[in-house]
């Protein structure tokens, strides 16, 4: 029998797996969206956060705490609601779109295959189809 203690520190480690992974999605998300608006280049001009939350999917108030984070960590700088990206963060996403399958340094490898790749699944038809789908994660 499982002992109940062990089976709650599980499932809150579960928990906040789940949590730090969706933070992360949410970073990755806003400095991809900088990377992208900025042509992948470090040193053009910023966007405002309301921008980039836009084209990152992300409602305003997530953007701002992804932002300070990313800046904090020395991927984006920015003021007056101007985010631009860093040298590093440049280096930061190329490095995630040629190794998906590596963690860096700010991104867990989940993070960044499922921002890439998705959820797997499948959709058919007909009555005799048939499909087996296997999905393994090694984190």
């Amino acid at each position: 029998m499982s002992n109940p203690i062990q089976l709650s520190r599980d499932q809150q480690r579960q928990t906040d797996l789940k949590q730090l992974h969706r933070r992360q999605r949410d970073r990755y998300s806003l400095l991809k969206a900088t990377y992208d608006l900025a042509d992948g280049r470090a040193g053009r001009p910023g966007q405002s956060i309301a921008e980039l939350a836009r084209h990152a999917d992300l409602d305003l108030e997530t953007a701002r705490h992804a932002s300070g984070h990313l800046k904090h960590e020395g991927l984006l700088t920015g003021l007056d609601g101007q985010l631009a990206i860093t040298h590093q963060g440049v280096i930061e996403v190329e490095t995630t779109i040629e190794f998906p399958e590596v963690r860096t340094k700010h991104f867990a490898r989940t993070v960044i295959q499922n921002y890439f790749h998705g959820a797997v699944g499948v959709a058919q038809s007909g009555a005799d189809a048939r499909a087996t789908v296997t999905q393994q994660s090694q984190e």
